[in-house]
Formats: C-alpha cells, sequence, structure tokens
C-alpha cells in the first residue's frame, strides 16, 4: 500500500510541477531543442511577459529580481530556411550568412533607424564558450516598442550552420547595472 501512496505522491507533484510550467515556457523548450540548444535559467531571473511588438519578435524573456534588466530570446531556424530553399529550387540568399543581415536590421528597428558597431566573436572563443559556429555583439540605445521602459540593449547572436541562429538580448538603462549582473545570464543560452 505504502508503494501505491508513494508512486500517487510522485505523480501528483511531477502533475503540480507541469502545471506550474508556463505555456511560454513548454514552447520555448520546444524550440530549445527542435534547434539544438541548450538553456539553464540563471540564477536572479524570473519568467516575464512577452509583449507583443512590430519590431522584432521574441519568444522567452526573463527579468531580474533585483534591478532592471531583461533578456529576450529570439530563435531561428535555418533548417526550415534550407528545406523551403531545396523545395523552391534555388537559393536567394544563403540562410547560414542571413543572420548577418539579420543582425543590423534588428539593430535598426530597435535604435530608430540609427547603426552601430556590430563586433565579430572570435572563432575559436565563441565555439568554446556557446558551441557557435559564428556570432557577434552590438550595444545600442533602444528607441522602439520592442525597447519601451529601457534605455538600452545589448544584441548577441549566435550562429550554428545548417541549425539555426539565437539573438540574446539585454535590455537595461544603467550599463553598469548591466555589467554587474549580467554575466551569470550571458551563456544560458548554448548550442548542444
Amino acid at each position: 500500500m505504502s508503494r501505491v501512496l508513494f508512486a500517487l505522491a510522485i505523480l501528483v507533484i511531477t502533475n503540480f510541477s507541469f502545471a506550474q510550467e508556463s505555456e511560454t515556457l513548454r514552447e520555448f523548450k520546444k524550440d530549445l531543442t527542435l534547434y539544438a540548444l541548450n538553456f539553464e535559467k540563471p540564477e536572479g531571473y524570473v519568467e516575464t511577459e512577452v509583449i507583443d511588438n512590430h519590431d522584432l519578435a521574441y519568444s522567452y524573456a526573463l527579468l531580474h529580481e533585483d534591478v532592471k534588466l531583461e533578456i529576450r530570446y529570439t530563435l531561428f531556424s535555418i533548417k526550415n530556411m534550407i528545406e523551403q530553399n531545396k523545395k523552391s529550387g534555388g537559393v536567394s540568399v544563403d540562410p547560414n550568412k542571413m543572420y548577418q543581415a539579420l543582425v543590423t536590421t534588428n539593430q535598426l528597428n530597435l535604435s530608430g533607424g540609427n547603426e552601430y558597431q556590430v563586433t565579430r566573436f572570435d572563432s575559436e572563443a565563441v565555439k568554446e564558450e556557446f558551441n557557435a559556429d559564428d556570432g557577434a555583439t552590438t550595444f545600442f540605445p533602444l528607441n522602439s516598442k520592442f525597447g519601451e521602459g529601457y534605455k538600452n540593449c545589448m544584441m548577441v547572436v549566435l550562429h550554428k550552420k545548417d541549425i539555426a541562429d539565437a539573438f540574446i538580448l539585454f535590455l537595461f538603462d544603467d550599463p553598469e547595472v548591466f555589467q554587474n549582473n549580467a554575466m551569470d545570464a550571458f551563456h544560458a543560452l548554448t548550442f548542444e
């Protein structure tokens, strides 16, 4: 009888834990699996609402518990683009090069039309730290609906050949707050 009660207790706890997980997080986890990504939620952050906007769609967001700092995650499948190109019989743009243009496009959309310096990661470092094939980062002031309530953004893009691109956007007001609190979250998302 005690085994039955134990099994029942485990079932209840498992179902309760699953019910506590938001639909947004469940969908994000599906995408992580599909795009061969690992994600470990950093300490000190809680899930926050995804805000609909026309500047840049994103699928998951975290808010720092103690300071004004938010992280938003946008994932793009390269596999799907490659399959679409094969079906259409041609390639207009190499899907493995699109992230380079998307960095600039997203930056322009989020900054109100201004372009800022983009710094590519060292190829060995991005491979070692993120298991990515390429990546870049850029810092710029926000001037868009996407950035409402925040002054600045640091955007990180990670690229895995033939798999996916991941955009990680850190939104904040004070650069010092960002520097002192974002490092724990910087490597939360990596490729498998």
